[in-house]
């Protein structure tokens, strides 16, 4: 069952239940026309207008229930005391523990509040945390097939034991177990994530960075995936840099205008024909469209599947496709590698190179590698096991 609370920007605050239908009409006014309501009043937002079928109920500063079946209503005080005004009659000033109700069939009865039958912010908070707490573990239940992927080099999940000694261990969750692939979280700290029993790792700071080690493998192609929020946008703004950005290891970064920026290193030798030059860096670099908006607070999944044999990155926003491309520089047999790589920051700058802070500002809240480029549909559905609440 669902539950509802409304912020005005008067100061007032709503309590409701799904039954419940109102209209919103102004920061300091709105509509009953079926189900129950509680109100919290405070002073700065006294003089708040409640209208009911039958009843306008004006605040002085307090907190009262109502309840609206039909062309009946009752007005509820359980703090304070609001005006009552009902046509036909004088306003009356109803004080904490009274109540009034009204029907196209009687006069208005005066009697005592019953705030056991009204939404309540006690109840409310413990309907949200049993809500959150079933929404964590439908989602752990459901991540137990994708940690155990074959294809799964990094399972960054953002979840700590409760016998972890160590608040800068971020677990690598693959399975079987791997320790060796498990993060160390330097300088970032842990945050509430997609939903409020989520965790999550910020980074703020020019030093903040988890570092992680892959190993040497050579690999047909790649795919990260991974929910983030965007605070704020530099230049460049690390997703997951390689070190050195070495032959075949892959950056994976955000730029300023919001493009999601992947590209892998890769050297150029001089050829077997003679051909003499020196040997040289030759990027093959992939851009979506601008997507991510800085000050939204919005959490999104982005992801990219890159394939080593023909050159195509296809990046993903939100569950759906939004770049498909091919690098006029693919030379075919050149296979990917990650190494010591950094998510949220470059650990190793080229020398030289343009703009080398790339500390990301925001949040990450689960992160993905696999060894291979996983397909539209699998992409879609990391999206919906994830969804934020």
């Amino acid at each position: 069952s669902g539950a509802v609370q409304v912020d005005f920007f008067s100061g007032a605050t709503m309590l409701m239940d799904e039954t419940t239908e109102v209209h919103l009409v102004s920061a300091w006014e709105a509509e009953c026309s079926r189900g129950k309501v509680t109100m919290h009043v405070p002073p700065p937002a006294i003089g708040f207008r409640l209208i009911l079928p039958g009843m306008k109920v004006v605040d002085l500063g307090t907190e009262f229930g109502v309840e609206v079946d039909g062309a009946d209503s009752s007005l509820h005080v359980f703090d304070g005391e609001v005006e009552a005004h009902v046509p036909g009659s004088q306003m009356q000033i109803i004080r904490e523990g009274e109540s009034l109700a009204t029907s196209e069939r009687r006069s208005p009865v005066s009697g005592e509040a019953t705030p056991e039958h009204f939404p309540s912010a006690e109840k409310f908070g413990r309907r949200i945390a049993s809500f959150h707490k079933q929404k964590s573990d439908q989602w752990w239940a459901s991540m137990k097939p994708v940690r155990s992927d074959r294809r799964m080099l990094g399972c960054y999940l953002f979840k700590q034991w409760d016998d972890d000694r160590w608040d800068r261990l971020v677990n690598n969750f693959t399975l079987p177990k791997d320790r060796s692939r498990s993060g160390s979280a330097v300088g970032t700290r842990w945050v509430e994530g997609r939903w409020p029993t989520k965790a999550a790792m910020e980074f703020k700071s020019p030093g903040d960075r988890v570092r992680i080690n892959l190993g040497d493998g050579l690999y047909e192609g790649l795919t990260m995936a991974g929910w983030i929020r965007i605070d704020r946008l530099r230049k460049y703004n690390a997703i997951l840099l390689s070190d050195g950005y070495e032959d075949g290891e892959p950056h994976w970064q955000v730029d300023q205008s919001g493009r999601l920026m992947f590209s892998v290193s890769y050297w150029r030798s001089p050829s077997a024909e003679g051909r003499q030059f020196k040997s040289y860096r030759q990027n093959q670099i992939y851009y979506s469209p601008p997507l991510l908006v800085v000050g939204s607070r919005r959490w999104h999944h982005i992801a990219v599947a890159f394939d080593s044999s023909t050159g195509e990155a296809v990046q993903y926003f939100d569950g759906k496709e939004v770049s498909r491309e091919r690098s006029e520089h693919h030379q075919a047999g050149r296979k990917v590698m990650f190494g010591s790589c950094e998510i949220g920051n470059w650990g190793s700058p080229l020398k030289g190179v343009p703009f080398p802070v790339r500390n990301l500002n925001g949040r990450v809240d689960e992160f993905l590698i696999y060894q291979e480029p996983l397909s539209g549909d699998e992409i879609a559905n990391l999206y919906q096991l994830g969804i934020p609440i």
